[in-house]
């Protein structure tokens, strides 16, 4: 398995390397959407997910959606103690792309990121994911793809549309970071739900940007001063970094020259 680089570039000037690790470690082939469609659970109808699990990295989350409120809680800032699914993208349960997120915190999406920081990226490829619906259906996802830093949310699209695709999403660093740990996974079985999905109990994660304080536990933990988690509910978009950066490639060049005249 080796990682691969997708170059994000604007007028030559700005470029930047986002890790894709995208080769599935050396287990069964990814069963067809017919073989997983000839078993008794139904694959044509979307349903709410309500729980989600990644047994090896000990994951076990309700999901709530990204509409949620909490007294408390910034507008579209995620919650803690639970997944998010977005919105803006499809359901799970019928062919498309379902995304769902939530904080580099214990207890939540923490281990995604010490495993991929400690693997870079391989540690997650083949795991298993398990996305429960309201409905009672258990679908299970299996690990294809890693990318350590996004900028985008071009993950998303490069599935088919005739596939059952699943992205996961939490933070690589403090408030203002601006990529994303992403992991892209596909279907690849179905069954009955045989338990019922934790009753959800969001709270409020938002708090003021803490002071330059030591962090333990992770891009998400909180500071000794004041607690604080970083996952956006919205992926900044590539012409947003690029706008960025080049705010700061011409504000230097500006300096420089200034300094080089006087």
């Amino acid at each position: 398995m080796a990682g691969a680089g997708a170059i994000i570039a604007a007028a030559g000037a700005i470029s930047m390397a986002v890790p894709i690790v995208s080769a599935l470690a050396p287990q069964a082939p990814l069963p067809s959407p017919a073989r997983v469609a000839a078993q008794d659970v139904r694959l044509d109808k979307p349903s709410v997910p309500v729980r989600i699990q990644v047994p090896a990295a000990g994951i076990d989350l309700p999901v709530v959606s990204s509409e949620r409120t909490v007294r408390g809680n910034q507008g579209g800032y995620p919650l803690c103690d639970v997944a998010q699914y977005w919105t803006i993208y499809d359901l799970p349960g019928a062919p498309g792309t379902t995304w769902i997120y939530a904080h580099a915190q214990p207890g939540m999406f923490l281990p995604l990121f010490t495993i991929s920081e400690a693997t870079g990226g391989e540690g997650l490829l083949g795991k298993i994911v398990e996305l429960q619906t309201r409905d009672g259906r258990l679908l299970r996802y299996r690990i294809t793809e890693v990318r350590e830093r996004a900028y985008n949310r071009s993950i998303a699209q490069a599935g088919r549309p005739s596939q059952h695709r699943l992205i996961l999403q939490t933070s690589t660093g403090p408030p203002g970071t601006i990529p994303k740990l992403q992991v892209a996974a596909r279907l690849v079985g179905a069954q009955e739900a045989t338990e019922a999905a934790p009753k959800a109990e969001p709270r409020a994660c938002w708090q003021p940007r803490p002071r330059a304080t030591p962090r333990t536990g992770g891009p998400d933990a909180a500071s000794t001063a004041e607690p604080v988690a970083t996952v956006d509910a919205e992926p900044v978009d590539t012409m947003t970094l690029v706008l960025g950066s080049g705010a700061v490639l011409l504000g230097a060049t500006f300096i420089a020259v200034y300094v080089v005249r006087r």
